[in-house]
């Protein structure tokens, strides 16, 4: 049986304004917002997927009643091929405007780097140049929106599509490790997060709000093609890393998921609850409850400073102590951020749900990644047989914990 190249989900947001997420086995996905102006049918794409779908998406697009004339606003993440890769086709059909970050300009004049070139083997995507294509400051003094003590800056004013929220499109902040130099961002909700001390609006429920991350928060990261179409990545990599070894540069060994630590950290500490539309792989729900109510190991010794547990164990005689004294804070925290959802107007019910997704949601990925993710499993539970017989602790919370661990049992 073939392997299907995409999924589709469709939703309505609130309002009349519907989202289509188009999710490729390979290249990045698609969000399509649909909403009605003047009366007509109209679209704003966040990324346009990757070029290798060129004789599928017009076909993908009417069987999901999607009219290509009808789109007026394309939003690209950043200059990379599989999220930019069907723009100017689309464009064509529809004459719709671009919207890039400034820094986007790079590499359409094919100011791409050593890396870029010989590593990802990025081309300059020129054919843009034919497009309205508009190139978005984010020197122009737009206005601040702070996630996690980073400056995110708000690049043009909210859209809004007729319905009750709006998306925000925010640059990035940059840094010497950036996955690109063009970086966009993007959050669908009634709030407006630039001012974080305004008081939510009546019936706010903070997992209707949407996080567009790009390439900057992924649960499954990049899915390259396990055949023979992904080899030519591999064998690129691999000969510019020999290169650089020859001529003195050693082991490159910075790979996409490592990059933008800071970024991705701010994202994933900054949301109590927040649904995830990656730019691969499918939607995830996002929680800060994970780094501070469940850290894994790894997670523990970043934080005293450790790059691997051997290190520390030669250097730190009081190791042990000190992630004792860690896991107790994540105790805390874990509490913490339970009794903020319930302030939000969840209930324990769907408290537990959100639980239970997470922990699915926690499985995966590279081999350490992995690791990580089956200690933050384990310390769910751990934590919930904890909260079983802490007496200190509200009845609530021993109920939260009984009826999720029992839901556990049956996660495969």
């Amino acid at each position: 049986m073939d392997t299907p190249q995409y999924k589709i989900v469709r939703e309505q947001l609130g309002g009349s304004v519907a989202l289509t997420s188009i999710y490729f086995r390979y290249g990045g996905n698609i969000y399509i917002f649909s909403y009605q102006k003047d009366g007509t049918a109209r679209h704003t794409l966040i990324d346009t997927g990757d070029r290798r779908h060129r004789d599928s998406i017009l076909s993908i697009l009417a069987e999901n009643k999607i009219d290509p004339k009808a789109i007026e606003t394309m939003i690209i993440t950043h200059s990379h091929p599989d999220h930019y890769g069907l723009a100017h086709i689309l464009a064509r059909q529809s004459g719709a405007k671009i919207l890039v970050h400034a820094n986007f300009k790079g590499a359409i004049e094919d100011e791409r780097n050593i890396l870029e070139r010989n590593l990802l083997g990025l081309r300059s995507p020129k054919e843009l140049k034919e497009c309205k294509i508009e190139f978005l400051s984010p020197d122009k003094g737009g206005c601040v929106v702070k996630i996690f003590g980073m400056d995110f800056i708000r690049l043009l004013a909210p859209f809004s599509f007729g319905g009750v929220a709006k998306l925000d499109v925010l640059a990035v902040p940059q840094s010497p490790d950036s996955h690109t130099r063009d970086q966009i961002v993007a959050i669908y909700s009634v709030r407006d997060y630039a001012q974080p001390d305004s008081a939510a609006p009546k019936g706010y429920r903070p997992d209707n709000d949407l996080l567009f991350s790009g390439d900057l928060w992924l649960m499954r990261g990049p899915l390259f093609d396990r055949k023979m179409k992904g080899f030519s990545f591999y064998l690129r990599r691999g000969l510019f890393r020999i290169r650089g070894l020859l001529k003195g540069r050693g082991w490159h060994g910075v790979t996409v998921l490592e990059q933008d630590v800071a970024v991705k950290e701010a994202l994933k500490g900054h949301f109590s609850v927040i649904r995830v539309k990656p730019g691969h792989g499918q939607e995830f729900l996002g929680s800060r409850i994970l780094p501070f109510g469940l850290p894994a190991d790894s997670d523990l010794l970043k934080t005293l400073g450790y790059a691997g547990i051997a290190a520390a164990q030669q250097q730190d005689a009081g190791l042990k102590t000190k992630m004792s004294d860690l896991l107790e804070q994540a105790y805390a925290a874990f509490i913490r951020e339970v009794q903020i959802l319930q302030k939000q107007g969840y209930s324990i019910a769907e408290i537990s749900d959100f639980l239970v997704r997470i922990y699915k949601e926690q499985f995966g990925g590279s081999r350490q990644v992995a690791i990580d993710r089956k200690q933050r499993r384990e310390r769910m539970k751990a934590t919930f047989a904890r909260l079983q017989n802490d007496k200190t602790v509200p009845q609530d919370l021993h109920q939260l914990a009984e009826t999720t661990e029992a839901k556990l049992e049956k996660v495969v």
